[in-house]
């Protein structure tokens, strides 16, 4: 346009807005409501966000996993998919009953096996009286009425243990859900104490070992630990034996969670670290006047709390408010007796006064310790101020310890409410029943992934819903591993596409967006749709799943269908969306970051090459004028033994040209010594069969022996006849009277079977002669 013309202005009126859609809202199951409801941050798209954090006292087991992998995936879609900025917070219960008594007993325990001599009576002697003490105080009340107690002996411990033991009568689960663990780790004692009673009686006294007194310990840990802390627990009172113990729990955590792929927290805290201010609050929740103090232990008044109008105790769980047991696990197994000193059973302890053998810090009621449920309202206010966003933890904590957390934060900040959303982890089941490590029914992290992939692990949670009962078992992981493929050959198999595309010419006369590319461009846009919508119902990551295999699906029948004529970009539109929505929930491995591709450019033209070589051979070996099967063996060999290890795949195409996929070097040779160790299987399962048909045939081919004219002489048959017809067979019994006919007629199938087998027999015996080396 000329510089001396004015531009024509758009005219308004021409243009119209398109039709506003409503945009889908993210709803939460709210376990303060117990239903969905729309999801409001209280700072525009700034999350707060608390989730309780492990007791370090023993190794992580998949029940953690369950809580933790579960909130890292709901925590990855608030930022990476909703565009929240979350600060999540993460606590670390450093002190704590548990910690306090397993750091004893390990301590205690150490000690005694170390200082281990020879095995000896006093040693077996000393370990009994451990037994019959938590006998006695586990299990006796379960004998029957008149049951008398044995003069327990170790000699004679394994006859004594089977008959007491066939008089106990077993409780329902619901009133002693450890009974049958009871009575397994009794009986495993007993093994140990009758197999070194033995010893002790061997005439041989080189087996009366250290070692043998260490093995009587070993097998007996849990009772004589305990014993031990019974009788010397009080004495220790190094403060560092608690927080090394600690400390070195909170390691195993942070790298059993590295190794699932949660990410860290944006803060942590531990309880440790948060004394002074656990002191003041308990000060202030005094004045306010929803705490008491008795012997220098502060409990909360709950009956107080909960007749003020502004405040309601047990918000999440009213029904389990006088759940007796419950509240007493929440205590400590170090507060028993201190139900006594509560104006109510519902009251709990804000601060416990130290008795020996524990750790101790200054507070205006003398020496004591923080109870487990003031830590983390403490911490999590301090961080992130008087009310939350959201607080999560598993199911098992929501009473009482979820429920005194609001009740005392609450009552410290005297409002009606500390968090907004409060997110419950669903239990998890193995095999059908319930996982507890005080049942010892529990498989730790480590061995989780010993035997699966941590990818695997965490897709099979993407696969239930975040807030239901999971069950963990074999078949489930399996499913996940057939879904797992599903993506990795998707993946690999459009990448591989893409670069073949890259490296073609273009010659195209016509485009290559047709009906069959519309509807599998139509189905992408579709699936975003759907997984948008269960997202935003409550994290419906199994429904995000369907879609994404659903969708995969429909690519790989169009990818079929179209082959050489496939248009990539929309196979690259497929893949890039769904490796996007892998990533998110942290299948980095399945979704090939970006990081990847720098080697990957690096590693392609060395497996391209080796591919056109390959294509070569396999076109020469092909020809009607050879015939040389070794050079397609060696085809085979590069696709199958050498490549594998390099993390390329080969692909035969129809058309001679195989497709080019790079994949984890690790996957690929795990998959083929899995494929190895199947075949092999099959190989000594049929190797067992022929061994097993081969030893029929021998017995009976050995039955053949005995030639039929001498088989009525010998054996059951010796002596009892007195003539014989010429070949052999009986005409009278030994009394000399004839034969009836009904008889002689036995006798002479049986005399032709054993012609048979006599013939098949010498036969054998002929074949063995020729074939042996002389």
């Amino acid at each position: 346009m000329p510089p001396s013309e004015t531009p024509t202005l758009a005219d308004p009126a021409q243009w119209r807005a398109p039709a506003a859609q409503p945009a889908t809202a993210l709803h939460l199951r709210n376990s303060l409501t117990k239903s969905k409801v729309p999801f409001h941050p209280m700072e525009g798209k700034e999350v707060k966000w608390y989730t309780c954090g492990p007791t370090v006292y023993d190794a992580a087991h998949l029940g953690h996993a369950r809580a933790y992998i579960t909130f890292d995936i709901l925590r990855r879609i608030m930022t990476d998919y909703f565009g929240y900025n979350v600060t999540y917070v993460m606590n670390i219960t450093d002190v704590d009953d548990k910690i306090i008594l397993a750091a004893r007993q390990k301590f205690l325990f150490s000690s005694k096996f170390a200082a281990a001599q020879a095995l000896d009576a006093a040693a077996v002697s000393e370990v009994l009286a451990h037994w019959q003490q938590y006998v006695e105080t586990k299990l006796s009340a379960y004998a029957a009425p008149g049951t008398a107690t044995p003069s327990w002996s170790p000699d004679q411990i394994e006859r004594q243990w089977d008959a007491y033991r066939s008089a106990l009568v077993r409780p329902d689960d619901k009133i002693e859900p450890k009974f049958d663990l009871y009575l397994k780790t009794a009986t495993r004692a007993v093994a140990a104490m009758a197999a070194s009673s033995k010893l002790l009686s061997d005439a041989d006294p080189s087996k009366r070992t250290r070692d043998a007194t260490r093995h009587l310990l070993e097998e007996t840990r849990d009772i004589v630990a305990a014993s031990l802390d019974k009788a010397s627990g009080h004495t220790l009172s190094d403060p560092s034996l608690f927080r090394e113990y600690a400390a070195s729990w909170e390691r195993a955590f942070f790298s059993d969670m590295e190794a699932l792929g949660v990410k860290k927290p944006d803060l942590l805290t531990r309880v440790s670290e948060y004394i002074p201010e656990i002191v003041a609050w308990v000060e202030k929740i005094m004045t306010n006047g929803y705490a008491y103090e008795v012997k220098g232990s502060i409990y909360f008044d709950s009956q107080a709390f909960d007749s003020h109008e502004r405040h309601h105790y047990a918000k999440l769980e009213p029904g389990a408010k006088n759940n007796l047991g419950l509240i007493q696990e929440g205590e400590g197994s170090l507060s028993t007796g201190a139900a006594s000193d509560k104006r109510a059973p519902s009251d709990f302890a804000l601060w416990k006064t130290s008795k020996p053998g524990e750790p101790a810090w200054d507070s205006p009621w003398g020496p004591g310790r923080p109870g487990w449920h003031i830590e983390c309202s403490v911490m999590a206010s301090e961080v992130l101020g008087d009310t939350l966003d959201i607080h999560s933890g598993g199911i098992d904590l929501a009473f009482p310890h979820h429920d005194n957390e609001i009740a005392q934060s609450e009552a410290y900040f005297d409002h009606d409410q500390w968090t907004n959303y409060f997110l419950h982890a669903g239990h998890l089941h193995i095999e059908g029943q319930k996982m507890s490590k005080s049942l010892k029914n529990f498989i730790t992290i480590r061995e989780a992934l010993e035997q699966h992939p941590a990818s695997r692990i965490r897709l099979m949670f993407l696969l239930h819903s975040w807030d239901a009962v999971l069950d963990y078992k074999v078949s489930t992981l399996e499913e996940c591993r057939a879904v797992e493929q599903q993506f990795l050959n998707y993946i690999n198999n459009v990448r591989a596409l893409e670069r073949q595309e890259a490296g073609s010419t273009i010659n195209r006369s016509r485009h290559q967006y047709h009906d069959a590319e519309k509807t599998l461009y139509a189905h992408l846009v579709g699936a975003r749709a759907r997984v948008h919508a269960a997202l935003c119902d409550n994290f419906n990551t199994p429904q995000v799943m369907a879609e994404l295999r659903d969708l995969v699906s429909k690519a790989n029948i169009y990818m079929t269908t179209a082959k050489r004529a496939a248009n990539i970009e929309v196979l690259v539109a497929v893949s890039g969306y769904v490796t996007r929505m892998l990533s998110l929930f942290g299948l980095s491995n399945l979704a090939a970051p970006d990081t990847a591709a720098s080697s990957e450019d690096r590693i392609y033209p060395f497996a391209e090459a080796i591919s056109r070589l390959r294509d070569q051979l396999r076109s020469l070996s092909q020809s009607p004028s050879l015939d040389n099967k070794k050079i397609l063996a060696l085809c085979d060999a590069i696709r199958d033994e050498v490549l594998p290890d390099l993390g390329v795949v080969l692909d035969d195409q129809d058309d001679g040209r195989a497709l080019v996929k790079l994949v984890d070097a690790a996957q690929l040779v795990q998959e083929r010594e899995a494929k190895r160790a199947k075949e092999a299987a099959r190989a000594a399962e049929k190797a067992q069969r022929l061994q097993e048909q081969q030893a029929k045939r021998l017995e009976k081919i050995m039955k053949g022996q005995i030639a039929p004219c001498d088989m009525f002489r010998l054996g059951e048959h010796a002596g009892q006849y007195t003539a014989y017809d010429e070949r052999g067979i009986p005409i009278t019994d030994h009394e000399g009277a004839e034969l009836p006919k009904s008889r002689k007629k036995k006798f002479e199938k049986e005399f032709a079977t054993q012609t048979k087998l006599h013939e098949e027999y010498l036969r054998y015996m002929r074949e063995e002669a020729a074939t042996a080396v002389p």
